[in-house]
């Protein structure tokens, strides 16, 4: 990489969009997303902040810009290169003469703050470099005093520096040329000064924090809410996604199956703002790492109104018919228009009341909410891709930003990767071992085979490959890498079918007295190996789902159920196994809850329970019975409200028939005295039978 030591050593590219095609700006940030058999999505940033991509087309070039134009791209030595921001450039209003220090611009809510070099330009060969010291309002003070006069029209615009990509010209005449502009900003890249400085503010909260200390009027945002307004001339896009969840694997199940589908909300919102109103969405943006963290997004539908006034203080109001049977159940928050203000309501349900609907609220009221207030629906959401294109018009009044946001609990688990390590459970034939990717053995309570207790995972060299969001994780291939003694355990039982489960542990608090829980991500059976000539050895696993949809095969003869529970195979009324419930006392995921005339049953009877509250959804890890209630521990903490839990099946025959009296329709082989037969054949590399 060329070293810099000084910003005028720097090539830069002064090249001046065509503003009627306008700048195409992209904020690129970069999240890891995986998810757990409950269904709870895990987040991860990889980025200090977005990083620009900027595509615009030059003017209609002459001749002599031309041939400037070639040698800076034909130049390979003088990269990286440094390219204004165009988008966000700052006219200056007023003259600034020779040997100043402060320029008269606005300069305050741009991108300023993220860049610490600027270029003051005028003409494609009148300009200069200079750093910022401070931004006030109205009022930017230079690093160093200007070395010559400059008028009002001309621009301050920041310096992002990165790679260039090598555009071929289009010449209309032999002296005029287009030339296509595409540029990327690097991360992570110091080009100036010594090892300790910045190249710009690195974060959201420390932009915030230096912008707040600069004279003027400080920023206030609420990163909890995204309340900016669509544009209402083009469509509100609503969709859905339909996820397949798994229940945990638990009870002797080698198999997880299909439990219940969740239907995802998510809203494509298109945005006409100014100035200020894209930096809202970019500082939303920029706050929450791109997808990594989620807030309410209101669906702008007037979904319902206020059917009686609701004074300030009270803990329901009643809204008139939806249309939609129990529409409000849908939704455990809403927002109101007041006084040009925009309020979120948080609920706990809605029940039916009269002709309309009750929505139960979890605080009073702070305010009177009027008769015929429209209600919109609240729905948490994050960011569904990782970029946010925007489009910029010359003069930079007006932006146009595209948002694609999808629903996510909200209770999101934010995580760093650095914290985390990743167990893995091995099968082959009867023998299992347990692994870590970790710099020695970890503790950690897990369920093995319907053992919930502590188990030793050694330190071995074993990744797996990435489990994408949760739209696609659950059809997906992916690739396990074994090296040292776990490739010798896989290569010397290769001839048995094989498993492989993949758990996930903070270890951020890591405590070998009190092991930290390990929660189950993915389980697959080992579809292709592939041995490498470097030493190591390549699993590929196919998800269950994908089992599922194999034309042979389907039902395996085994000691375990092959039935859905509550599918018509498995004959069993899911109603007739829910039960209604209340919580007594809540302590995080420890709770003491009341089940209407279950609270005698054994302890466990109801561990691997699906509670519902709402939207929102449980998994049962544990549960024990006391003398008039029961003590449940759950993945997700209780909320203070009234809950359905619905019995699970950890497909054995003992549960099936003492738990449920449905032994006739068990779907299995439970008194089988091996493993299934024909995958000894299959295995059998000699052939024959066995």
């Amino acid at each position: 990489m060329l070293k810099i030591t000084s910003p005028d050593t720097m090539q830069i590219l002064g090249a001046v969009p065509d503003w009627q095609k306008g700048i195409e700006v992209q904020f690129k940030a970069q999240t890891s997303i995986v998810e757990s058999l409950s269904g709870r999505e895990f987040r991860s940033a990889h980025f200090h902040r977005p990083l620009l991509t900027l595509n615009f087309s030059a003017i209609n070039l002459e001749r002599i810009l031309s041939g400037y134009f070639r040698r800076v791209f034909e130049t390979r030595g003088q990269r990286p290169i440094a390219v204004p921001v165009w988008a966000d450039a700052a006219h200056l209003h007023g003259l600034t003469p020779k040997e100043s220090k402060t320029i008269i611009c606005e300069a305050r809510n741009r991108l300023f703050p993220w860049f610490r070099y600027v270029i003051i330009w005028s003409g494609p060969f009148t300009y200069e470099l200079n750093s910022i010291e401070s931004i006030g309002e109205g009022v930017v003070t230079l690093g160093r005093r200007t070395l010559q006069e400059y008028k009002p029209g001309s621009v301050l615009v920041p310096l992002a520096y990165g790679a260039l990509s090598i555009p071929e010209s289009v010449y209309k005449t032999p002296t005029v040329s287009t030339v296509p502009i595409t540029f990327n900003e690097q991360p992570g890249i110091n080009y100036f000064g010594a090892a300790s400085s910045k190249t710009g503010t690195s974060t959201i909260g420390e932009i915030e924090a230096w912008l707040s200390s600069q004279p003027g009027i400080a920023l206030n945002q609420n990163y909890n809410v995204f309340s900016a307004q669509p544009n209402f001339t083009t469509d509100l896009r609503h969709g859905a996604v339909d996820d397949l969840s798994f229940q945990p694997l638990t009870g002797g199940v080698a198999t997880p199956y299909i439990a219940y589908q969740f239907n995802r909300r998510t809203l494509k919102l298109d945005y006409t703002v100014d100035r200020y109103g894209l930096q809202y969405i970019l500082r939303h943006f920029t706050h929450h790492d791109g997808r990594r963290g989620s807030f309410w997004v209101p669906t702008w539908t007037a979904d319902f109104s206020v059917a009686e006034t609701a004074e300030a203080g009270a803990t329901r109001f009643k809204v008139r018919p939806s249309g939609i049977e129990q529409m409000p159940d849908r939704y455990h928050a809403f927002f109101v228009i007041l006084d040009g203000g925009l309020h979120l309501i948080k609920a706990q349900g809605a029940v039916r009341a009269g002709c309309g609907e009750d929505i139960l609220l979890d605080t009073p009221l702070p305010f009177t909410l009027p008769k015929d207030t429209p209600v919109s629906g609240a729905v948490h959401c994050r960011f569904r891709h990782d970029e946010l294109p925007v489009h910029c018009i010359h003069p930079s009044s007006a932006f146009t930003v595209q948002c694609d946001f999808i629903e996510v609990e909200d209770v999101p688990a934010v995580l760093s990767t650095q914290k985390i390590a990743y167990l893995y459970r091995v099968q082959c034939g009867y023998e299992t071992t347990l692994w870590a990717n970790w710099h020695g053995a970890i503790k950690a309570r897990a369920t093995v085979y319907g053992e919930d207790a502590i188990h030793v995972f050694r330190g071995g060299d074993i990744i797996h490959g990435g489990i994408e969001n949760a739209e696609d994780m659950l059809a997906e291939e992916i690739s396990v890498t074994l090296n040292g003694a776990a490739r010798v355990f896989v290569l010397r039982n290769r001839a048995a079918s094989a498993e492989i489960e993949i758990y996930r542990v903070d270890m951020s608090d890591y405590d070998e007295g009190a092991p930290p829980v390990a929660e189950s991500i993915f389980c697959g059976a080992v579809m292709d190996r592939r041995v490498e000539s470097r030493g190591s050895t390549e699993l590929v696993l196919s998800s269950q789902l994908r089992i599922f949809r194999r034309e042979v095969g389907r039902v395996k003869l085994q000691r375990q159920c092959n039935h859905i529970l509550y599918s018509a195979p498995c004959g069993l009324d899911k109603t007739t196994f829910t039960f209604e419930g209340a919580p007594i006392a809540l302590d995080g995921h420890n709770a003491e809850v009341d089940i209407s005339g279950q609270n005698a049953q054994d302890d466990g009877y109801f561990s691997g329970a699906l509670i519902l509250q709402g939207v929102r959804r449980h998994i049962v890890l544990s549960d024990t019975k006391l003398s008039d209630k029961r003590a449940f521990v759950t993945d997700i903490p209780l909320r203070d409200a009234e809950f359905s839990v619905t019995l699970w099946c950890d497909k054995s025959i003992t549960d099936c028939g003492a738990k449920f009296n449905n032994a006739n329709n068990f779907g299995g082989c439970p008194w089988l005295p091996n493993n299934n037969p024909l995958d000894l054949v299959r295995n059998d590399s000699s052939g024959g039978k066995k």
